[in-house]
Formats: C-alpha cells, structure tokens, sequence
C-alpha cells in the first residue's frame, strides 16, 4: 500500500488555490469533523483570505463531517442561496 503525502501532493486543496478561475467558493467546515479535521479546514480558509479568493463559508459548532453535510443537504438554503447569487 502506497501512501500520499497530501501537504506536498497536487491533491492538497493549498497546492491548487493558484488554479481557481475567479469563481466563488462555497465552504462548509465542522468543528468536530474527525475526516477533515477543523484545524486543516481553517488553513485552507486563512489561505484562500490571503490570496483574496471570493469565497463564503459556514462552521458547523457541533456535529461532525457526515452529519453536518448531511444537514446542509436536508436544509438547502445556504446552498441554494449560494448557486442562485453566483
């Protein structure tokens, strides 16, 4: 079994800000995501803010990764908001 080291791979989302088109992006983090842990997501966000990427994000207080997606699927709103502004 092969491994990734994703900080340095062309899969890390910091690896590819460069590469965005200029559209918005739509983030969804949890603070108590154990798949994507928190403390990654907001590198990604401190990122994106310093290369000034017109971005919205949300921060989920309290479920974690598959719990908190799956909220965001049942209660659309901030994603359809989000698709119908952009």
């Amino acid at each position: 079994e092969q491994k990734v080291d994703i900080k340095s791979s062309s899969l890390s989302p910091i690896n590819n800000i460069n590469n965005l088109n200029g559209g918005k992006l739509l983030i969804f983090l949890s603070k108590n995501d154990t798949i994507v842990p928190y403390k990654y997501g907001t590198k990604l966000l401190d990122s994106l803010k310093r290369e000034r990427v017109n971005l919205e994000y949300y921060v989920d207080e309290i479920f974690g990764h598959y719990i908190s997606g799956l909220k965001q699927l049942i209660f659309t709103r901030k994603i359809t908001n989000f698709l119908d502004a952009n």
